[in-house]
């Protein structure tokens, strides 16, 4: 596992040409090698997909046969064609977008709150369970929680309001400010997890309703004693 810290894409791809075209294919190449090794898990939260495993439907749907995980490339400030294995993790979609929040911004991804008492991991396994359980609805006795749990989350945006200023809570205002901070003071933008303080993105999984609904169908959050310790973690705090 590694800490996330809400970050925008600095590394230059320019003039790379052909290199960044064998990049991809190593890359396309090495993914699922990927996804076996970290054992379809998310390396920064923990959530673990299933992914499909009838080989005709996986090979008509890549992201069906990931699990609609992502696998992202860690060293996101040096060339793309660095890509190894080593460099290379697994991550959730709601993980993944941490390292683009401008673009998370402009899919409506994710807003920004005040929550310095979760990690960003926590904050994204709380939303990803929370609206798995609630696109299911009344098939299951916590989706009233669920959906109590995406409101009390979303209500910390007021938080956020009041400590930063009504703009930050707006991730593309965030990214386009953090980018800044990186071309003009880039030692100061390494240390952005201090200056960010307790701000989370709080995912709203609207760019990511396939996703939702694969992990619905194929269960990949059973209710169990994990969702009895995460509930009992958001009712501390409520």
């Amino acid at each position: 596992m590694f800490e996330l810290v809400p970050s925008v894409n600095v590394a230059d791809r320019s003039g790379q040409g052909s290199s960044a075209e064998t990049a991809k294919i190593e890359y396309d190449q090495k993914r699922y090698s990927v996804l076996v090794r970290d054992n379809f898990s998310c390396q920064a939260c923990g959530f673990k997909s299933k992914p499909e495993r009838d080989p005709k439907k996986a090979s008509d749907d890549s992201d069906r046969a990931s699990g609609y995980l992502n696998v992202f490339h860690i060293d996101d400030w040096g060339p793309q064609t660095k890509q190894v294995n080593k460099d290379l993790v697994t991550l959730c979609p709601f993980c993944h977008q941490v390292f683009s929040i401008g673009l998370a911004g402009q899919e409506k991804g994710a807003k920004v709150i005040y929550f310095p008492h979760l990690s960003q991991g926590n904050i994204n396994l709380l939303a990803n369970l929370a609206l798995v359980q609630a696109h299911q609805s009344d098939d299951n006795a916590y989706s009233d929680y669920a959906v109590r749990l995406l409101m009390w989350l979303q209500a910390r945006a007021t938080q956020a309001i009041e400590k930063f200023g009504e703009e930050v809570i707006d991730p593309k205002n965030l990214g386009a400010a953090l980018f800044q901070l990186y071309k003009k003071h880039p030692d100061l933008y390494q240390s952005r997890g201090l200056i960010l303080q307790g701000l989370r993105l709080l995912p709203t999984g609207i760019p990511h309703q396939k996703a939702i609904d694969w992990w619905s169908k194929t269960g990949a959050w059973t209710p169990n004693s994990q969702w009895d310790d995460l509930v009992g973690t958001w009712k501390s705090e409520e």
